[in-house]
C-alpha cells in the first residue's frame, strides 16, 4: 500500500510533464485546430505568446533599440488574428519543408515571423 501511495503521484506526474511543454509544435497546433474546444486553447496559447512578444517590443523600445515589429494602431492583435497568421505561415512552408520538419517547428517562431513580415517597422532615420 505504501508503494502505491508513492507510485501513483509519480505516474500521474510522468503523464502530465510531456503535455506541459513551453513550445507548441506545428503538429500539436494542427491537432488542436481540429476541434472547437482545443482550438480555443490554441488561441489562448497564441494570445499569450503574442503578449510576450509585445512585452519584448516594449522592452526593446525602452532600451532605444528597434522593436521586432511595429503594432498597427487600428488593428487589435489577438488570438484569432494570431491563429490566421500561423495558419498562413504553415501553408507557405508546407511545400518547402518535409512534413516531419514542419511538424517539429515551434509555433511561436512562426508567429514571430508572421508579425515581423506583416508589421515591419519603418527604417530608422539617419
Amino acid at each position: 500500500l505504501h508503494h502505491r501511495r508513492i507510485l501513483l503521484p509519480l505516474l500521474a506526474m510522468a503523464m502530465v510533464v510531456p503535455v506541459c511543454r513551453a513550445d507548441m509544435t506545428v503538429k500539436v497546433y494542427l491537432e488542436g485546430r481540429k476541434s472547437a474546444e482545443k482550438s480555443g486553447v490554441v488561441g489562448v496559447y497564441l494570445n499569450g505568446v503574442g503578449q510576450g512578444f509585445d512585452w519584448a517590443n516594449y522592452w526593446l523600445k525602452n532600451k532605444g533599440e528597434t522593436p521586432m515589429y511595429c503594432n498597427p494602431q487600428a488593428l487589435p492583435l489577438s488570438g484569432d488574428l494570431f491563429l490566421k497568421m500561423v495558419d498562413r505561415q504553415i501553408e507557405l512552408l508546407r511545400p518547402r519543408m518535409s512534413k516531419a520538419d514542419l511538424n517539429a517547428m515551434p509555433v511561436p517562431l512562426l508567429l514571430q515571423k508572421a508579425l515581423v513580415e506583416a508589421f515591419p517597422c519603418p527604417a530608422p532615420e539617419k
